[in-house]
């Protein structure tokens, strides 16, 4: 089996400086084999994820799509790796082979670190039979690429699996694949739509939503996908595609509850049920190629499963 690691910066090739880590040995040849597979090794960039671009994780698609390799290992920032998933698995629905992210609270030249651990399970899960598409293996759990979200910024389990149960957890006799992924038909080369979330809090002054020039604008609403009254009226008059998740990490958003709710609802403000990283993801696909109407679709099994 040929696996092609591509190697993106990130805590696991940090080096730490008198100014603190910062990624530099994505090119070191590091101590790690398996003894089934070949695998080799790629850098497309080498950066701290907090300066991830849209057109970065646009960049991996096409390396995957365009490679012969039998599954593929990246390793990644953790700050900003649920964003990368989920844009991946909207650029790559379609995806018969596996696409495993992985990264590290700690570098993986450092003594202690985790990214060892996370890069062999990673690996195990590319190597599964039945793994495909585009997962996020991390602390022992494999994790579907579009319910991952940064919960803790320092613990080395520091993802959670809100709205979905994950795919996978790693046992001592090995990997236990628990749920597939879903595939569907390739709908957007580019993540070029203009997505942006705003996070609504008391005295949010609506009149700023007028500045937004975004195609689609992504509300954090409270609780189960309640708004303030002038988010509301300023979003009935817009004519640009709003859209409210909640700021909660479980439950979801159910506009029925509240007349807050019912408000919402009949501005046409669409809910759904997905996390932040999903919903700025997906409306950048969708919209790139013109589609709103997707947004509204469970494509690829990023709404919350209660749900279904």
């Amino acid at each position: 089996m040929r696996v092609l690691w591509i190697r993106t910066g990130g805590t696991i090739d940090s080096e730490q400086t008198a100014h603190g880590l910062r990624p530099a040995r994505c090119t070191d040849d590091a101590l790690f084999q398996a003894a089934d597979c070949v695998l080799e090794q790629i850098t497309p960039f080498c950066i701290d994820s907090s300066d991830l671009t849209c057109g970065q994780i646009e960049q991996l698609a096409k390396i995957i799509r365009g490679s012969t390799a039998d599954g593929f290992v990246i390793t990644h920032g953790t700050d900003t790796l649920a964003y990368t998933a989920a844009g991946l698995s909207f650029l790559l629905p379609d995806e018969r082979r596996p696409v495993v992210l992985t990264g590290a609270m700690r570098p993986l030249f450092e003594s202690g670190s985790d990214g060892a651990s996370n890069l062999a399970g990673a690996l195990e899960a590319v190597r599964h039979p039945a793994v495909y598409g585009v997962h996020v293996f991390f602390a022992g759990r494999l994790f579907f690429g579009t319910h991952i979200w940064k919960n803790d910024s320092m613990a080395a389990d520091a993802f959670i699996s809100p709205g979905a149960p994950v795919a996978g957890r790693m046992e001592q006799d090995g990997l236990h694949l628990l749920h597939r992924q879903k595939r569907a038909a390739r709908f957007s080369n580019s993540l070029g739509g203009q997505a942006t979330p705003v996070w609504v809090y008391p005295g949010f002054d609506s009149v700023r939503l007028a500045d937004l020039s975004a195609q689609a604008v992504i509300l954090m609403g409270y609780g189960a996908g309640n708004l303030p009254a002038g988010v509301v009226h300023a979003a009935a008059g817009s004519a640009q595609d709003f859209y409210v998740i909640t700021q909660c990490l479980h439950g979801g958003v159910d506009l029925s509850m509240y007349q807050a709710g019912e408000a919402v609802r009949r501005a046409g403000i669409v809910p759904l049920d997905v996390t932040p990283a999903v919903a700025v993801m997906k409306a950048a696909a969708v919209y790139a190629v013109g589609k709103p109407e997707l947004m509204q679709q469970d494509l690829i099994g990023e709404a919350r499963w209660e749900r279904r």
